[in-house]
């Protein structure tokens, strides 16, 4: 109809949560992200963070499902940040405990250099592969893959590879190496695994090395 105007969008309604518990703003978070419209805005309180002198418990929440290890393998949260280690609070999603920054950055949270960021278009790419890679090692070593370099493990890493068992050959050179391509490939359900896992490590060049050492 000629001269008509267009209905206006219904005012928003911000989703609101109260801690504890914990899990219920994760799961409201992975259901709008990853199943809905993939994008959330979350405000901070800034006020609020200054008034408890910039601790980093008062800042930016960030849940993860840490566990006493990582419970979640199959989805990682990173949080980009310049000021990353003084304003961003992680905690587990089931006990509520805060994560120490020194445990946390580099797998959840990557302080950002805005110097590099601004000048190097792939700054984000490489710091992206960077915490992948820690999240892979972490992975790894909370399901016993990787040992300890002290005692019979040192000695054992430096025996050559050649005379390790097959078993042991592949947990020490061989899953490392694919670990993020066979949780990418295990997460999407590909028709052909073997050719989504090549087409993965062509994509992530930085993630693996052309050689295997023995």
């Amino acid at each position: 109809e000629e001269g008509a105007t267009a209905p206006e969008p219904e005012p928003l309604e911000p989703t609101v949560y109260n801690f504890p518990p914990y899990h219920e703003v994760y799961a409201g978070l992975q259901h709008q992200v990853l199943d809905g419209a993939n994008a959330a805005a979350i405000i901070d309180d800034v006020q609020y963070w200054k008034s408890q002198g910039q601790e980093p418990t008062a800042g930016k929440m960030l849940l993860v499902d840490h566990g006493s290890g990582l419970a979640e393998t199959k989805v990682q949260h990173i949080f980009f940040d310049g000021t990353v280690r003084q304003s961003v609070d992680v905690r587990d999603v089931v006990s509520g405990r805060p994560i120490p920054p020194e445990e946390a950055e580099g797998l959840y949270t990557h302080q950002v250099d805005l110097f590099q960021a601004a000048v190097d278009v792939d700054y984000f790419v490489r710091a992206t592969d960077a915490c992948e890679l820690k999240f892979s090692q972490r992975i790894l070593e909370s399901r016993g893959a990787v040992v300890g370099e002290d005692g019979a493990a040192a000695d054992k890493a430096a025996a050559s590879s050649d005379a390790l068992p097959p078993k042991e050959y592949l947990y020490k050179n061989v899953i490392p190496a694919l670990l993020p391509a066979l949780e990418a490939c295990q997460r999407d359900r590909p028709a052909d695994p073997i050719e989504f896992i090549a087409m993965y490590m062509l994509r992530h060049p930085r993630q693996y090395s052309k050689t295997l050492k023995g």
